[in-house]
């Protein structure tokens, strides 16, 4: 609700969207206006994004191919779904933006992913290469914790843009949405170890010293996390 609160008071010709916690790096609304400004088709605009963990360290690159950029958003096969690399790394047109609705409210999980897909139907997705976004892992994040729910959602947005592109109405699809909500589940100990040694392997595939820290914490909060105790006994 904030954020579409946050858009719905936006005025400028451009909405670009930045999460809490990540950063947009120096150069980015620029490159990302300039791409929009010189092509008339283009109806969303993203940039790669380098994913860091909760200290800041680099855990891995997130990078759209063209063809993906191009195409992700048109298909309807979930197999075959590419979003921009980052949903804050994204720039859009404030007045298509607003002609096709917005984020919708009945979204909880994949608002984004709902938002793009009626977005493109009127123009194309560029996904600049250049890193211009960073943004951080957090433990206890939506895709970690709810990614059957996300899966859901997605599979909605996919069955509402068939609909959409035969003339026919989503409402049904958009009542569906709106049941799927967080189960009020706290993250348990061991959620939070799977989290911890989630960044520990993307250290660890970078050759980061620092991967330990991660495994010793994952035990300190699941004593019985077996693959974090594994890691530290192979070194």
């Amino acid at each position: 609700k904030a954020l579409i609160h946050g858009c719905a008071l936006a005025q400028g010709k451009y909405i670009a969207r930045q999460d809490c916690g990540d950063r947009s790096l120096p150069g980015r609304l620029r490159a990302e206006v300039d791409i929009i400004t010189t092509h008339a088709d283009a109806a969303l605009v993203s940039c790669a994004t380098l994913m860091v963990g909760p200290s800041g360290e680099p855990l891995y690159n997130l990078v759209l191919s063209a063809e993906n950029a191009a195409n992700g958003l048109t298909t309807l096969d979930i197999e075959k779904l590419h979003g921009p690399a980052h949903h804050g790394s994204t720039l859009f047109r404030r007045d298509l933006y607003e002609n096709v609705g917005g984020y919708r409210a009945q979204f909880y999980f994949a608002q984004d992913l709902d938002l793009w897909t009626r977005l493109i139907e009127h123009g194309s997705h560029i996904a600049l290469t250049e890193f211009y976004y960073e943004a951080a892992f957090t433990l206890g994040s939506i895709s970690g914790m709810q990614r059957h729910r996300q899966i859901a959602c997605a599979k909605l947005i996919l069955e509402s843009a068939r609909l959409r592109r035969e003339g026919q109405s989503d409402e049904t699809i958009t009542t569906k949405a709106r049941a799927i909500i967080p189960d009020g589940k706290k993250a348990t100990p061991r959620d939070r170890a799977a989290a911890l040694y989630f960044v520990g392997r993307c250290l660890s595939r970078r050759r980061d010293a620092r991967a330990k820290n991660y495994y010793r914490d994952a035990l300190r909060a699941h004593p019985f996390h077996l693959k974090s105790a594994l890691r530290l006994l192979l070194g």
